[in-house]
């Protein structure tokens, strides 16, 4: 099971919705965690020598009858010297022996397996120009520590040349046959390094691993696109032997060999014993209750059913570990305080966090609440619905909710229907946040009309339309009127905005976050669609193209940004991301002399809008000084990446780090490559059609003036989905051409106003 790295990192992004965390519809009796957690196992890590790693393209040997384990281990990277060395432990992870092995950098190991009593291992080398490998096979006796070296190989497999030729695993037995797999054939050798046989994978397969079992039999194991499968090798035959069987149905993400069970099975919830014949598999440990997750757990060997090495990746540095995990007793959630974090959807690392989170404490466990599993059946609103109705209802009581597909109407049912606490009192018993390191753009839109902070999070994310100051000037708190007069202002052949259409306008393209909120009082429940303003925005919607009569032939010579560089648009929206993305917009516009002009917005507010990954405490919460432990540690994580923090302090941590850096992009697009400067080693000048940008103190003080002075509006001033639908419906008529602009006006009022007074 020797994951790349591409397919550890698509287990991480794909994981969240499959992850064993008490998945499907709760019952009501369901409203706690489960009282016992079985199958629980504590990791602890193989001691490796200063200097070392543990080399994990060869396979680890476990004596079937000692029970000893032996790893290889090599010098760690960028370590100031060479070195192998064979470590062995005994079943408690205990040092029983270290050994240095005769290897050189004129021989060193590329792949290969340990045995009982010798290294089996491969030398290569890879001609760019030819595009071949060289292979040469070698075993070095543990005995007399003798190294014995065969021919090169490469030539021996059916296509020798390209990706078909590239080793991916070795594998021995204890009478010195040697298993060489590529990805799509295997390599049979003799003790004497000599080819016997060559074995293909079937059509549509790759081989995934080679292993080899306690008996000594050595098996190919198959990655078949939607399961594993595998197959013994018989060396006497030089064929394929039997097929390992296991009970249909089964999606197994992969398998293994050790003592125990006949194969050893996993699968996103855990790891499996399995004996041929019998009608099921027994579940030996669950991921959750033991806090791993698939993405960073790969089973090598199990020692016992009570007893595996894991090759563990720390996910925030990539760098696998080997680890042994033994059966631990089941845990007493009764005897513990839980938090429940219910979610429809998670981010990609939500799992690791709570993972860190539970391996560090042991009188407080995070339990994840999954309703991802409605997201495939209802749909993604209906999974939130679902979410909110077991709220309402008592069916589900969760402590923390969040969601990555956190959209405005989302978080508006938790804050209309009153499922949050203050978060200000636990900010004000922080010994690393406080109230006044909050933004000032997230205060704004997260506060309710009394004060209270009922939500916070990470990762904002920076809405605004912006243009050049010399055509569109330097007034801030944009009303719709201004735009419209700015729409009227377009030069022959221009745009307001990019791709802009009658179906985009309608999804606040033109309006922003707070949607119809410009022409609603929420003091007085009131509001006023009969202006000449709201019929000036139909007229302007009717003049533009529909979707189906946007041009798609966009000329590669002229890319579009270079229309904005040309002024035939005068406005770009904006998501700001990453710190380094306001760049973007200085190099589409090719200035820096920019306004951040919002969307039309209600009095005293600039129209420039953030949205966060959220975090809220309901008031089901029995211990929120824990569960704003967890979302205070998530919040002030050192990140690898310039995202934006919603704390001033951690922003200007980030900023500071930002204006040493310089971004590269092409000409009038928004996105490129970056890198630290370094004066001493300044990098090269761009190519043609590049401009670089360097993050200076003036984008460092924009940023922070937009987050901390302009940007926010409350969230609850977002109009109600019910009511845009109503104004959409009776926009999509007049544009069918059913009716006149003002009439659609009067019905829009009419009905807008019913709903208000139906709703007080």
């Amino acid at each position: 099971m020797k994951k790349k790295l591409f397919i550890v990192l698509l287990s991480l992004f794909c994981l969240f919705l499959l992850i064993s965390c008490r998945t499907g519809e709760p019952a009501p009796d369901d409203t706690a965690a489960s009282s016992i957690l079985t199958n629980v196992f504590r990791g602890t890590s193989l001691p490796i020598p200063d200097g070392y790693r543990m080399e994990e393209s060869f396979t680890p040997y476990c004596s079937p009858e000692t029970g000893e384990l032996s790893v290889l281990c090599c010098h760690d990277w960028g370590a100031d010297f060479f070195g192998y060395l064979l470590m062995t432990y005994d079943s408690d992870g205990s040092v029983i022996r270290q050994t240095e092995l005769p290897l050189t950098e004129d021989n060193e190991p590329t792949a290969g397996a340990v045995t009982e009593d010798s290294l089996f291992f491969l030398c290569s080398d890879y001609n760019r120009e030819t595009k071949t490998y060289t292979y040469i096979p070698a075993v070095c006796s543990f005995g007399d520590m003798s190294i014995t070296y065969g021919d090169n190989i490469a030539p021996l497999f059916s296509h020798p040349d390209g990706e078909h030729s590239r080793v991916v695993c070795v594998a021995a037995d204890p009478a010195g046959n040697i298993c060489v797999g590529t990805y799509y054939e295997i390599l049979l050798l003799d003790r004497n390094l000599k080819k016997k046989a060559s074995l293909f994978a079937s059509a549509g397969d790759t081989v995934s691993d080679l292993s080899t079992a306690p008996d000594g039999t050595m098996y190919a194991v198959f990655d078949c696109g939607s399961h594993f499968r595998a197959m013994s090798v018989d060396p006497d035959a030089g064929s394929f032997g039997h097929k390992v069987n296991y009970p249909f149905g089964f999606a197994s993400t992969g398998l293994c060999f050790g003592s125990g069970y006949d194969i050893f099975l996993t699968d996103s919830k855990g790891f499996y014993g399995y004996n041929t014949g019998d009608e099921d598999v027994t579940l030996l440990l669950d991921y959750q209750n033991t806090g791993l997750y698939q993405g960073i757990a790969e089973f090598l060997y199990a020692l016992s059913p009570d007893c595996v090495l894991l090759l563990e990746q720390d996910p925030g540095t990539g760098i696998s570990y080997p680890k042994l995990y033994k059966r631990s007793e089941d845990i007493d959630l009764s005897e513990i305080r839980t938090i429940e974090i219910a979610f429809t959807s998670s981010r990609f690392d939500l799992q690791q966090q709570i993972f860190n989170f539970n391996r560090s404490h042991t009188d407080v466990q995070i339990i994840a609440l999954d309703y991802g599993n409605y997201r495939e059946e209802l749909g993604k609103d209906a999974a939130w619905q679902k979410l909110m109705m077991d709220m309402k209802t008592g069916v589900c009581t969760p402590d923390i909710i969040t969601d990555s597909g956190y959209s405005h109407k989302y978080l508006l049912d938790l804050y209309r229907n009153g499922l949050y606490i203050d978060l200000y009192p636990l900010l004000e018993q922080s010994d690393v946040l406080s109230p006044d390191d909050l933004l000032g753009s997230v205060r704004r839109t997260f506060e309710t009309e009394k004060g209270e902070l009922w939500a916070v999070g990470h990762d904002l994310t920076l809405h605004s339309l912006v243009g050049k100051t010399g055509n569109i000037g330097s007034a801030e708190n944009l009303t719709l009127s201004d735009l419209l007069d700015l729409a009227q202002s377009v030069p022959d052949g221009g745009e307001l905005i990019p791709y802009l259409t009658r179906e985009r306008a309608l999804e606040n393209r033109i309006l922003g976050a707070t949607g119809y909120a410009c022409f609603m009082d929420p003091a007085s429940d009131t509001c006023d669609f009969t202006s000449g303003e709201f019929v000036r925005y139909l007229q302007y919607l009717k003049s533009l193209p529909r979707e189906d009569e946007l041009s798609s032939d966009a000329s590669e010579e002229t890319p579009y940004g270079l229309n904005l560089i040309n002024d035939l648009a005068l406005l770009d929206t904006a998501e700001i991301i990453y710190i380094h993305q306001i760049l973007g917009q200085n190099n589409l516009f090719m200035t820096r002399d920019l306004n951040y002009i919002g969307y039309p917005a209600p009095d005293g507010y600039s129209g420039i809008s953030v949205s966060m990954y959220p975090y809220v405490i309901t008031p089901f919460c029995k211990y929120p000084a824990d569960a704003w432990e967890f979302i205070e540690g998530i919040i002030t994580k050192k990140s690898l990446f310039d995202e934006i923090p919603a704390f001033r302090s951690l922003l200007n941590e980030k900023l500071a780090v930002s204006k040493n850096t310089y971004w590269t992009m092409e000409y009038g697009e928004t996105g490129g490559g970056g890198g630290y400067y370094d004066p001493e080693n300044p990098p090269g000048e761009p190519r043609e059609g590049f401009v670089r940008w360097f993050f200076t103190e003036e984008d460092s003080e924009l940023l922070l003036h937009l987050l901390e002075e302009k940007a926010g509006i409350p969230l609850y001033l977002t109009v109600d989905e019910e009511v845009s639908n109503i104004i959409n419906e009776e926009i999509s008529a007049f544009l069918a051409g059913a009716r006149t602009a003002e009439d659609c006006a009067a019905l829009v009022q009419s009905r807008v106003s019913l709903w208000l007074a139906e709703h007080q």
